[in-house]
């Protein structure tokens, strides 16, 4: 009975080996799998020279402002340049790189033999998430994971939810340039707090609190009484 013992025990520690031994997968999962797909898409534009002039044309410049705008053109987005490759061709690819560089998008060269005449191609090329994740599915839930690690797709939903938000997709690959801030509120309420007329001297409802502004009008009543007063005394002598 008593060499049984020790061989039970063998027999337990071996199975309970091969059990952690299975238990951890052979690479870790990662925590979100299910992560945004991002792909990139080509957008192509056609500016256009007057014939034997290299320069833009304002109703040129506008046209290709809005185009960028359009298609959510974001700083270090690639711009491919193609244009003719006699001297004024070359002039006028130098002039659109210069207007795509000053939008700060990163600009190559390209070459292209179906130019036509007198204009100068661009293809935009930007990283776009053009679809949601797709949720729903656990192939491995997470009580059947002995290893503790994270279960799949967690977060799927959320990331799911965020795409249906977000109104130009762009922003989920390429964050937006913010723009100019407005300082107007700042200074003012520096102004206000170095005057000594913020917001303590209202009240909840913005009226005035029973201290400078009613003294005010307490003051104003008081003297036109004082005044009216004055003026009757002197009618009745």
């Amino acid at each position: 009975m008593r060499a049984l013992i020790p061989s039970a025990c063998l027999l337990l520690l071996t199975g309970l080996g091969g059990c952690v031994g299975t238990s951890d997968p052979v690479q870790p999962i990662q925590e979100n799998p299910n992560r945004f797909t991002y792909h990139t898409a080509d957008f192509p534009y056609a500016v256009h020279f007057a014939a034997a002039t290299d320069a833009l044309s304002p109703n040129e410049m506008k046209q290709l402002q809005e185009f960028l705008k359009s298609s959510s053109a974001r700083p270090a987005d690639k711009a491919t340049v193609s244009g003719e490759t006699s001297p004024i061709g070359q002039t006028r690819s130098a002039r659109v790189r210069d207007v795509l560089k000053h939008a700060g998008l990163d600009v190559v060269p390209g070459v292209d033999v179906n130019l036509a005449p007198n204009t100068v191609n661009i293809v935009l090329t930007e990283q776009v998430v053009n679809e949601p994740p797709r949720c729903g599915d656990w192939p491995l839930f997470a009580g059947d994971a002995p290893s503790n690690a994270p279960s799949l797709y967690l977060g799927c939903a959320l990331r799911n939810n965020l795409y249906q938000e977000v109104a130009d997709k762009r922003d989920l690959a390429v964050g937006q340039t913010p723009g100019p801030a407005d300082a107007e509120p700042g200074m003012r309420a520096v102004q206000k707090y170095r005057e000594g007329t913020g917001d303590k001297d209202k009240k909840d409802d913005g009226s005035p609190q029973n201290g400078s502004g009613d003294s005010a009008a307490s003051a104003a009543s008081a003297t036109t009484a004082a005044t009216s007063a004055a003026g009757g005394g002197s009618n009745g002598q």
